[in-house]
């Protein structure tokens, strides 16, 4: 079944204007106001998060110590709901930590880019603020470890008269089988934020997902209103972007002008 294509509002929300303000929170006041207007009109809403759990991960105030996991070696992110912090990499977790453990410090704090889950727990205090009672649903890999557990949330959303859904990438798998009023975007960089020569044509590709949603209107929040990127996104200019991004990737090698090939050595024995 193929569904008419609908002409999306899509604006651009400059969150250092916002900080400038005083509004230190993760939505723009412009989000705030139409995720209020939305769900007060009984209508759909999709908040796209670029990770799942709480945030980046913990940092001490007092040092600057990340907490890493020792057997990867990564930040390991940190997760509200079981007090826990955990490794994406392979799969290590450990409880929440009282102190720093290289200064004895107590003045630890999240750092890094909202998850889901921090997304989730800012939706919950906007709307007990406005008076307005309302169902919220995560799909993650996280919340959703299965077909059978994705096939009865998506029931859910389904049959939802109204609410609103946090997602990674995990919904893009019901995209044809699910719509959406409103789309909110908290922050552009966090979907670029990755060491990959094809990061900027992988968040055009997930942005057509997101509008294979049927929503009424996008709010794109970003640090950069004047970047490229965003400017080209919001247009959805993607001939203009092909020609800028041809041009990087000749000069620097990058497919198609050229073939990668990445070799990589382990071993037990780190002398090696």
């Amino acid at each position: 079944n193929k569904r008419a294509v609908k002409r999306i509002d899509i604006t651009l929300e400059n969150m250092l204007s916002e900080i400038k303000s005083g509004n230190f929170n993760i939505f723009s006041r412009e989000l705030k106001s139409n995720i209020d207007e939305y769900s007060k009109n009984n209508k759909k809403i999709l908040i796209f998060s670029a990770r799942k759990g709480y945030s980046g991960s913990l940092a001490c105030q007092n040092c600057g110590f990340y907490f890493m996991c020792p057997q990867c070696s990564v930040p390991l992110r940190i997760y509200r709901s079981s007090e826990s912090l955990l490794c994406h990499r392979c799969s290590f977790i450990q409880k929440m930590p009282d102190y720093c453990s290289n200064c004895r410090s107590y003045k630890l704090k999240p750092s890094g880019f909202s998850g889901s889950e921090k997304i989730a727990g800012e939706l919950e205090v906007l709307f007990n603020n406005i008076g307005v009672k309302k169902d919220i649903f995560m799909i993650d890999t996280s919340t959703v470890k299965n077909r059978w557990q994705e096939s009865e949330l998506t029931q859910k959303i389904r049959e939802s008269p109204s609410c609103v859904c946090v997602a990674t990438q995990a919904i893009f798998g019901q995209r044809f089988n699910l719509s959406f009023d409103l789309i909110g975007i908290p922050n552009l960089a966090s979907l670029t934020n990755f060491p990959d020569y094809k990061v900027e044509e992988g968040v055009f590709l997930q942005f057509e997902k997101l509008a294979d949603f049927q929503p009424e209107k996008i709010i794109i929040q970003t640090f950069d209103s004047d970047s490229k990127l965003a400017q080209l996104l919001i247009k959805r200019d993607y001939g203009q972007f092909y020609e800028k991004e041809a041009i990087v990737r000749e000069l620097f090698m990058y497919p198609p002008f050229a073939r990668l090939v990445k070799l990589t050595f382990t071993s037990y024995d780190k002398s090696k």
